[in-house]
């Protein structure tokens, strides 16, 4: 059976220390070999291996500037789990509940939350 697809996005306005709050959040998961991205009910835990690939990308025009992190990776098959994701951890494969529109107002951002093993 194909691995579910699981997909969490941010894109909020928030303070340059709500940002630096977040990156150092993702420091302390990635030190501690996985990541969760949560915003509101929905998650994916991330676990990355030892190697992985990395785009920078910085831009500036006129007005507007842009910095892009990217982290990659491919999961060993044995680590992926069939129905664990989009923070189902009982494997059980349920489809996440369909999430209203949110208004046009950016919120603020959830930090990713550290996962212990």
């Amino acid at each position: 059976m194909e691995k579910e697809k699981c997909k969490v996005s941010i894109d909020q306005y928030v303070e340059v220390k709500q940002v630096v709050a977040y990156l150092e959040d993702l420091v302390k998961g990635l030190k501690a070999g996985s990541i969760m991205v949560q915003h509101g009910e929905e998650s994916v835990v991330l676990t990355p291996p030892d190697m992985v690939e990395m785009e920078v990308e910085a831009k500036q025009k006129k007005d507007k500037s842009k910095f892009v992190l990217e982290l990659s990776w491919r999961a060993a098959p044995a680590v992926a789990k069939e129905g664990e994701c989009c923070g189902d951890r009982d494997g059980k494969a349920e489809a996440p509940a369909a999430k209203p529109a949110e208004p046009a107002e950016k919120k603020p951002a959830e930090a990713p939350k550290p996962v212990k093993k």
